[in-house]
């Protein structure tokens, strides 16, 4: 009991510091918008990728491209960005043509204002693929970019999507505050008034560490450029806005699931064996989905893409589906 409250006592301080270090400039800056175009403008890790932009309700949105073939939308996690997938594009841009997006709020991408629920993210996604005139197409999402996948799937009334990939979707009560008690305290202090404006302003370098690690099995899988790429994105302005938003309505991802017997196209889960859903979640998103296959990867946490590639790779790659869907 002694050690549990040590360690509480630990983490808070690690928050107070940071609120005092960092909330004040921040806070400064929370009712402005700013687009970010000609930052992270190439991708460092892959000379075959290029960085592309198309705006989207008067917000420009950053996406990868790369390769040739059948399109195929890469989906990333909250509080990540296009450039979580750098360990599986180099593979799948040889049998299809990725596009690997920032959500708004994220990576390279404005962040306008909004309410930054599921439905916010889900039509900038489906306007996404408006915009471009994707056909055919294959989702892969990983944790609420999974979630995504599926509710885009269940709503998809042109027949544009073809098949979902979803890595460890985030569904289920409390999400991402079951990674840490450091997680817990964060994104709690950030539904709070009154301390939602500081707490949502007060991350640095250790809290972004800690909270990552605690989606992976193997803790030291993270690319260092991945990792300094992410904690730049805290530094544009509106991001506490964002932060405290999401916060705020996540529970939009769980009621997400009621829309998911709505899809009748082939689905493939894929959920590492330590990821922070619980068992009887995924055999329950199993049943719901009707044409779906469950794959479980062993020493596998909730960030499997970057976690465990090849195996999600693999799965991918065996699950194709050859034969192209027929439009109207």
């Amino acid at each position: 009991m002694k050690t549990i409250t040590k360690q509480i006592l630990f983490l808070i301080c690690i928050l107070i510091s940071a609120l005092h270090l960092q909330s004040k400039n921040s806070i400064l800056q929370e009712n402005k918008i700013t687009t970010f175009e000609n930052i992270d403008s190439v991708a460092s890790w892959s000379t075959n990728v290029k960085v592309n932009y198309v705006t989207i309700n008067n917000s420009s949105i950053r996406y990868l491209t790369s390769g040739e073939g059948d399109p195929m939308i890469l989906i990333h996690s909250v509080r990540t960005r296009s450039d979580f997938f750098q360990k599986l594009i180099p593979e799948l841009s040889k049998q299809y043509k990725i596009y690997a997006i920032d959500l708004p709020g994220h990576g390279g991408s404005d962040i306008p204002k909004g309410k930054y629920d599921e439905a916010f993210f889900r039509d900038y996604v489906s306007q996404f693929i408006d915009a471009l005139q994707l056909k055919n197409t294959t989702i892969v999402g990983e944790s609420i970019g999974a979630t995504l996948a599926l509710t885009i799937a269940a709503n998809d009334s042109l027949n544009n999507i073809k098949q979902v990939f979803a890595i460890n979707p985030a569904d289920y009560k409390v999400g991402i505050k079951r990674s840490s008690l450091l997680a817990r305290i964060v994104f709690t202090s950030c539904e709070i008034p009154g301390i939602n404006l500081v707490a949502s302003n007060a991350e640095n370098n250790l809290i972004l560490k800690r909270i990552m690690r605690g989606g992976l099995y193997n803790k030291d899988a993270i690319p260092s450029d991945l990792f300094k790429l992410v904690a730049k994105t805290r530094k544009h302005k509106g991001f506490g806005r964002f932060f405290r938003a999401f916060s705020k309505h996540y529970s939009s991802w769980i009621k997400a699931r009621e829309m998911y017997s709505n899809i009748k196209i082939p689905v493939t889960l894929i959920y590492g064996d330590h990821d922070w859903s619980h068992l009887e979640e995924r055999e329950a998103n199993k049943n719901i989905i009707k044409n779906s296959s469950l794959n479980t990867l062993k020493n596998t946490g909730h960030f499997a893409s970057v976690d465990n590639p090849n195996e999600v790779l693999e799965i991918i790659l065996d699950n194709k589906i050859n034969t192209s869907l027929k439009t109207k």
